[in-house]
């Protein structure tokens, strides 16, 4: 591929061709492993979330507030987001009550993800004085791995699988 990428969707579209089976995003478990995921399923996952998001009723320009600190799993759902046409509205999760209300507020986010639980329950109460956030979304557990509820980025991805399989993509 002589051309460069224009979009950071493109870039790891090429990568996930050119390297679908090499494996990134290393990070040690308790028993002293090394495992990560590969390109391509980094691609699938994003590809499935951005769908998710779509059928969600993200549309282009709409803000997401996305409060996370950096892992492979909010560098995928951050791709995703950019992906489906989105802002990301980025803070870490060391957020004070005053900073959700200002960051949510002034961007006017539909829609907020959060790293895990706890973090989302720190939000709820403010709900009253959000009147532009739809919903929440939790991406993680607390040991790292994705989240798996109702109210999850998973939920979304999977959501997004089964509008690909209708599609028959």
């Amino acid at each position: 591929m002589n051309q460069k990428p224009k979009l950071l969707y493109d870039a790891l579209k090429t990568t996930a061709e050119i390297f679908p089976n090499k494996i990134s995003f290393r990070k040690r478990t308790k028993g002293n492993e090394f495992p990560g995921i590969s390109f391509s399923d980094l691609k699938l996952f994003v590809d499935q979330l951005t769908v998710g998001l779509l059928d969600l009723g993200v549309e282009i320009g709409d803000r997401i507030g996305f409060f996370c600190d950096a892992t492979v799993n909010w560098l995928r759902t951050d791709v995703s987001i950019l992906s489906a046409g989105a802002v990301v509205v980025p803070r870490g999760t060391d957020i004070v009550k005053e900073e959700i209300l200002y960051i949510l507020g002034h961007s006017e986010s539909k829609f907020l993800i959060v790293q895990k639980k706890k973090d989302k329950d720190r939000v709820l109460p403010l709900l009253g004085e959000l009147p532009n956030l739809r919903e929440i979304f939790v991406l993680e557990t607390d040991l790292g791995d994705l989240y798996e509820g109702e109210d999850s980025v998973f939920s979304l991805a999977k959501r997004g699988q089964n509008v690909l399989k209708e599609k028959g993509e």
